[in-house]
């Protein structure tokens, strides 16, 4: 059942309360419910029992949809109950809880870059923190937080500027360190993909480097498919030429050559340096 106010009325309190009550139930079908249905409540409690929720349940999926789907506008206010909890989850490194933790914050990052209202503020509350633990949650919100601006037609970078304390530097030093793990072989996958996605954000001038490094032949297909999705989302074109040269070209799998294709033939600005290359004889057509 929802606690849908009757027309006319107020929010029937008791059941309001008992919601919320059902937010520390043992079983995890009722807290997903209880997700679901304090979205219809406007009570100051539904933000920290939404927060409650997600550290317990942040590896389902599921259970992530459910809690994000009920923050409603308060984005920010979500944020700010979470960020105690990832502090504390993030310094364990490596353990279950800090592996689901980073979707659940990249999850976030895009609820947040979608909401038109206090994405300054929002921006500035991700990147506060200079502790290193905090690094790898706070790339993960960055990095969605980046692309929930791109859908609604926004950057990183011009956000970043309307803050007038120091968002600009922090954000781009997030860029410069992130081009470090990116192009490091060594660093988890899971953890260069959030890399490389958040330099699909920066520039081919600042990113370009570690993108192509991660293009290499000895480099899982993932990787380069994901760099190659960031290469044609830069501004410019730039990216989409370093795609198409012969030496990166001729070491390409069949699929990866496919997802060049593919992205590049989406992107009408990248087109004419795919038909470039076919007619120097860098890269054949058929």
């Amino acid at each position: 059942p929802t606690a849908k106010p009757p027309e006319g009325g107020t929010p029937n309190i008791k059941l309001a309360t008992a919601v919320l009550k059902t937010s520390d139930d043992e079983n995890a079908r009722v807290r997903f419910q209880c997700a679901l249905t304090l979205g219809e409540l406007q009570n100051p409690n539904v933000i920290p029992a939404l927060a409650k929720i997600a550290e317990r349940d942040m590896k389902d999926r599921w259970a992530r949809a459910a809690v994000l789907s009920s923050i409603n506008g308060r984005a920010n206010d979500f944020l700010n109950a979470l960020l105690p909890i990832a502090e504390k989850i993030g310094r364990d490194k490596n353990s279950d809880e800090e592996l689901a933790l980073l979707p659940l914050m990249n999850e976030l990052g895009r609820v947040l870059g979608a909401e038109e209202a206090n994405s300054v503020a929002s921006l500035r509350t991700m990147i506060s923190s200079t502790n290193a633990a905090d690094f790898d949650w706070q790339l993960a919100l960055l990095s969605g937080f980046a692309d929930g601006l791109r859908n609604s037609k926004r950057t990183l970078i011009s956000v970043a500027k309307l803050d007038s304390s120091n968002s600009l530097p922090r954000v781009e030093a997030f860029t410069q360190r992130a081009a470090a793990i990116a192009s490091d072989s060594a660093q988890p996958t899971d953890r260069r993909l959030v890399a490389i996605d958040l330099l699909s954000h920066s520039t081919f001038e600042k990113a370009g480097s570690a993108l192509e490094t991660s293009l290499n032949s000895s480099q899982p297909s993932e990787i380069q498919i994901a760099a190659v999705r960031a290469l044609t989302q830069m501004p410019g074109t730039n990216g989409g030429a370093a795609l198409v040269r012969k030496e990166h070209w001729n070491g390409y799998t069949p699929a990866v050559r496919e997802s060049v294709f593919t992205a590049m033939m989406t992107q009408p600005n990248l087109i004419q340096a795919l038909l470039a290359s076919v007619e120097r004889g860098d890269i054949s057509a058929w």
